[in-house]
């Protein structure tokens, strides 16, 4: 398989942005989990929902009671991306077909 232009081009920028967010993380400059909300605010409810159904993501809760549910940043980040990636690539493979 060929990889065209755009969709290397689209990898170098979800590796950028990946690697920026590790570093951020990493250096304390953002926080390595985010809540659940904030997570189905930024990917969607449903897609959340849908990855902890299926296992692809990992909840962590600090305490027993009224503790929030936390995510990992980076594993949310890097789900989303390759998922975004993955449509990019079906799309462009169908209408490589139908053309």
């Amino acid at each position: 398989m060929e990889i065209s232009l755009h969709i290397l081009e689209l990898l170098l920028q979800q590796s950028a942005r990946l690697g920026a967010l590790k570093t951020l993380c990493a250096c304390g400059k953002i926080r390595p989990y985010i809540k659940q909300s904030e997570a189905f605010r930024l990917y969607g409810k449903r897609t959340v929902l849908g990855w902890l159904d299926e296992g692809l993501i990992t909840p962590y809760k600090d305490g027993d009671l009224n503790a929030s549910w936390r995510l990992d940043r980076i594993q949310v980040a890097s789900l989303n991306a390759s998922l975004e990636l993955i449509k990019h690539i079906h799309y462009g493979q169908l209408i490589t077909k139908s053309d």
